[in-house]
């Protein structure tokens, strides 16, 4: 096969080795952590479009935190099928959250602009229709206002029943703890939409923009501007994650475009690491699984060196994120991998054989937002 598969084999799983020992040098890294006793308004928005599974749970949990009510106010921006907007209409007559219903969808981008727009409050909050929030995740992130700008809390899925609900399980809590602790060395971009908190001052400066990844590049602007971002993983929003390997299939076609399409637009090095990360672990372990049951001498070192890395570096993570009863589930984490590079490889045939050539396949509403 030539010296180039093998070569890009091996790099990926020596950019995973390094991505490892520099978390593992990150958790020496101690955290600023303070508990700010201010209890300051918040206004917390949510975008919400064909939502009727999941938004009531998600409204239910924002209406029993645990944060004083007169100080908060739920904005709902969207709509969708009959079912969702009629369940937002049902807490808006009840007096317990501000509906704006969205005829026309115009994007998540648009909806949490307007949410900004009516928010009243000096503390702007976000979360998604699809997550359900713990008790005390809004008390939690206000008190580390001290901290940083903004607050992120990062996101679960919920590892209770099949084979692919704990393999999304353990890639979300792994990655979430990655970026979490290695950001104490790098400025990274951070995964927030799912549920987080800032001070009115940066949503003055900066907007969403139109965009898949409108969270990434907010994030992203946000620290160019110089507001600071901490992390409270104290409550974590349980978010909905795939149930099964078709699902996992549609968040890689989502996924695709705006690693090809949106990350370029964002000119860093972390941006630029994401692309050549993304691209290696799609195309890289199935050759490397090749080469290691074909007995390749370099190959099985290298394997060897990453089951034995991977291991320390796993058992750091569920000892940083509290989930140390976990660790049956290096197993799902090694599936996941391949599972996830397997689907990338079909997601990326079927894009470059859509017939179109274009993006509406995957993401019709990026492409007639206004």
């Amino acid at each position: 096969m030539g010296p180039v598969l093998p070569f890009l084999a091996i790099s990926w799983v020596l950019l995973i080795l390094l991505i490892e020992l520099l978390y593992l040098v990150s958790l020496l890294i101690p955290e600023k952590i303070t508990h700010a006793k201010i209890q300051p308004t918040v206004s917390i928005i949510v975008a919400v479009w064909n939502e009727e599974e999941r938004v009531e749970k998600c409204l239910n949990s924002l209406l029993k935190q645990d944060y004083p009510k007169i100080k908060t106010e739920i904005i709902v921006v969207g709509g969708g099928d009959n079912k969702t907007v009629s369940i937002c209409q049902k807490f808006a007559k009840q007096g317990e959250i501000k509906f704006i219903h969205e005829k026309t969808r115009q994007g998540k981008w648009w909806a949490l602009n307007k949410g900004i727009e009516l928010a009243k409050n000096e503390i702007i909050a976000f979360t998604d229709a699809d997550c359900v929030l713990p008790a005390r995740w809004l008390s939690n992130l206000v008190s580390r206002l001290d901290d940083g700008d903004i607050i992120i809390s990062p996101y679960i899925y919920s590892s209770e029943k099949t084979l692919v609900h704990k393999m999304s399980f353990i890639i979300a809590l792994v990655v979430n703890s990655m970026f979490r602790h290695i950001s104490k060395i790098f400025k990274l971009i951070s995964f927030f939409g799912f549920g987080c908190l800032m001070k009115r001052k940066v949503v003055e400066k900066v907007k969403f923009k139109k965009s898949f990844v409108e969270d990434l590049i907010f994030s992203y602007e946000a620290q160019k501007a110089g507001f600071r971002i901490a992390f409270d993983n104290r409550a974590r929003p349980q978010e909905a994650g795939p149930d099964s390997l078709l699902d996992m299939a549609k968040l890689l076609r989502r996924v695709t475009p705006a690693v090809l399409f949106e990350l370029p637009k964002i000119p860093n090095f972390t941006s630029f690491f994401i692309i050549i990360y993304s691209f290696l672990s799609v195309f890289s372990p199935p050759f490397f699984i090749y080469y290691l049951i074909m007995g390749d001498q370099r190959t099985i070192l290298t394997g060897v060196t990453f089951i034995i890395v991977s291991l320390i570096f796993f058992i750091a993570v569920l000892s940083s994120e509290g989930y140390i009863s976990r660790l049956r589930y290096f197993l799902h984490l090694l599936i996941a991998i391949l599972v996830f590079a397997l689907l990338g490889i079909k997601e990326m045939i079927v894009m470059i054989l859509n017939k179109n050539k274009d993006w509406g396949y995957i993401w019709p509403i990026y492409n007639k937002a206004q």
